[in-house]
């Protein structure tokens, strides 16, 4: 038989042991690698970066945004109709459901896409059902921001991104409906009315490839 003394020695060990584990095991798993094609990419990610699952098991995520002074992280699960919210403990819950409020065919495309801050930390959202660039402001009312050009409806809005100054820049994708003659990007002046940004003399040039989103002062791409 063990003595007293031993066994809680042992009991002791094990409990340091597995505590010592805990971190690892609330670590998300990491996958994949990152393929670094030029140089200047350390400077918008750092060479020990590592990517990591944070959630699965969704239909099409898109549009993810940190909010920095909440702490947790959003993204679009368009064929869901949901906007997510995920949290560092791991915790993932539904933010806002339905986005579009009507029947549609199970696996539209009909959720939000493209999602981003304002200066002052309202969530901007590119909607492809309601066809319209929305804001949800502080008591959580939902407004529109865009929705219509000249009389014309917007086709899908896709990707949204906030410059220092307060402007917004939002593309219109030709996803899901039949495009009109012109696609191009959009710029809505921060106390202003909107206006276009690009000529679509082709699909690549009416998206811009890169942005910087100095609201969370972190790079994003854009892409249409």
């Amino acid at each position: 038989m063990l003595g007293a003394c031993t066994l809680t020695r042992r009991i002791h060990c094990a409990l340091c042991f597995a505590l010592s584990l805990l971190p690892l095991a609330a670590q998300p798993p990491r996958i994949g690698s990152i393929r670094r094609l030029d140089p200047a990419v350390d400077n918008v990610v750092p060479p020990n970066a590592a990517i990591e699952k944070v959630a699965g098991n969704l239909q099409f995520a898109e549009g993810p945004v940190w909010v920095r002074n909440r702490g947790y992280l959003l993204f679009s699960d368009i064929p869901a109709n949901a906007i997510m919210k995920w949290i560092p403990s791991g915790q993932l819950t539904l933010f806002r459901k339905p986005v579009f409020p009507r029947d549609f065919t199970e696996g539209m495309q009909i959720g939000t896409n493209g999602l981003t801050l304002d200066r002052e930390g309202r969530l901007i959202a590119c909607e492809h059902g309601n066809r319209r660039v929305s804001r949800t402001e502080k008591d959580g009312t939902i407004v529109t921001l865009a929705d219509h050009y000249q009389g014309r409806r917007f086709n899908s809005p896709n990707d949204v991104i906030c410059k220092s100054n307060g402007d917004l820049y939002f593309t219109d994708s030709e996803l899901g409906r039949s495009p009109y003659s012109s696609r191009p990007a959009w710029r809505f002046p921060a106390g202003s009315g909107f206006q276009r940004c690009l000529p679509h003399h082709s699909r690549r040039q009416a998206r811009p490839a890169h942005a910087r989103d100095d609201v969370s002062q972190r790079p994003r791409l854009l892409a249409g």
